[in-house]
């Protein structure tokens, strides 16, 4: 299935496991930045098929390179050189050891001002978020990050960088980019504007009608080939995700929140958990886990069995589950990384659960996201009866996930005190292993 998710935020929900998002420097409308005010301005504009990035730099330097240069997950190569294309005379765009680069091609400096033209494409990214989402529809939402540049002396010097620069000093800073759409408003941070102009905004911003949604706490844009029964769900699910969080972690911090899920079509017996969330913030593996919004579209057995769980339809599940083409290798890990056990536990579902283990289903089998089981995935979530549920049925009760938190240490960071109960009645590990830390609060990082 080739459906992408991306959940951005200006402020994530604020508490014990999670980072709280830094907000971005919004710049009013009518006073766009220029490279005058001590930092590179970008304006991206579309009009019509035609996509633009007009650079304006703040100094001279002969080679600019990109902060942000990661390789296209299938092929590993570039996606620059191939889908934008300099315009600008005595300017070329190529790679350059880890990054792709603007260089003169006579050696002097680049020009101070430099417009590229764009075609944006759908593409997954290595460990980075993808520069565009397309939507069937025609509409686009164009990741910010992606036009910071970094200025060098020499192209020595971008082969010198190292790929990772956290904590790496490198001059210049983040861009100052507006955006702009010549048929009409762009959609910045849940809200239309005939145009924004904003600093290290760690978003997608969206050109075209696609419909948006509010909810109560975010607002969601569906793209419209999407099947209507699978937007309806992503739209009346995610508010209640959000909901969850807010009573047991306290209200949202900043801006609402906004969903974006771009659709290319289904493929059959392939599911995804693809997707990301902006800002990026801190969660351990286990969290890591629940907060995730998993999608699945499929005809198979197995995949029935994980949605019916994944609803507490007990009936269904039931009857799937004693259908002589059902066997136990149908609950395993399927393509989303997750197991029917999973899935019941995500819905609270204890009836569900329990069908599913007494058809064999590994109890203690790992999601493919943060290595949790069910029960440490139960005990994070607060879900007491799942908990007692699967320790009664003989779940491992010190399975660690792939950070080395247990059950027990992943219902203390989250508070869930009643889990923690139930965990040191049946006697789970108190111990804690090397490498692992926790804060004066209880919190894991």
């Amino acid at each position: 299935m080739r459906l992408k998710t991306a959940l951005i935020c200006a402020g994530l929900i604020g508490l014990s496991a999670v980072t709280a998002c830094a907000s971005p420097t919004v710049v009013a409308v009518q006073a766009p930045v220029t490279a005058e005010d001590g930092r590179v301005a970008v304006t991206v504009q579309r009009d019509g098929d035609r996509w633009t990035a007009d650079y304006v730099l703040d100094r001279d330097a002969p080679v600019w390179a990109f902060f942000r240069s990661a390789l296209l997950r299938e092929s590993r190569r570039p996606w620059r050189p191939d889908w934008w294309r300099v315009e600008t005379p005595g300017v070329v765009l190529e790679r350059v050891g880890d990054y792709d680069v603007l260089r003169s091609t006579d050696g002097g400096p680049v020009p101070r001002d430099v417009r590229i033209v764009m075609t944006p494409r759908p593409g997954d990214l290595e460990a980075e978020y993808d520069p565009a989402l397309v939507f069937s529809d025609g509409t686009v939402a164009l990741f910010s990050g992606q036009f910071d540049v970094i200025p060098l002396e020499s192209v020595a010097a971008a082969r010198a960088l190292p790929r990772d620069l956290n904590g790496v000093e490198v001059p210049g800073g983040p861009a100052a980019v507006t955006w702009r759409d010549r048929s009409g408003p762009i959609l910045f941070k849940g809200e239309r504007k005939p145009e924004a102009t904003a600093v290290d905004a760690q978003t997608y911003v969206l050109f075209g009608d696609a419909t948006t949604r509010r909810g109560d706490g975010i607002t969601t844009v569906i793209d419209p080939g999407l099947p209507r029964w699978l937007g309806d769900q992503l739209a009346g699910f995610t508010p209640q995700v959000m909901a969850y969080y807010a009573r047991r972690l306290g209200p949202a911090q900043g801006e609402p929140p906004t969903l974006m899920v771009s659709w290319t079509g289904p493929t059959k017996s392939l599911s995804s958990m693809g997707g990301s969330v902006l800002p990026q913030a801190m969660l351990p593996a286990f969290l890591s886990a629940i907060v995730a919004i998993i999608v699945i579209w499929a005809r198979d057995l197995e995949v029935q069995a994980a949605n019916a769980a994944a609803a507490g339809k007990t009936a269904e599940l039931h009857a799937l589950l004693s259908s002589a083409a059902f066997d136990s290798s149908q609950l395993g890990v399927d393509a989303s990384g997750l197991t029917p056990l999973h899935a019941a536990v995500f819905a609270g579902s204890v009836t569900c659960a329990q069908l599913l283990v007494g058809a064999k289903a590994d109890i203690d089998a790992v999601e493919a996201t943060g290595g949790a089981s069910p029960l440490c995935i139960a005990a994070a979530m607060g879900a007491t009866d799942c908990v007692a549920a699967l320790v009664s049925m003989g779940a491992a009760l010190d399975r660690r996930d792939a950070g080395g938190a247990t059950p027990l240490m992943a219902c203390c960071s989250t508070g869930e005190a009643a889990c923690v109960k139930l965990l040191l009645d049946a006697l789970a590990d108190t111990g804690i292993p090397d490498g692992i830390k926790i804060d004066y609060k209880g919190r894991i990082y």
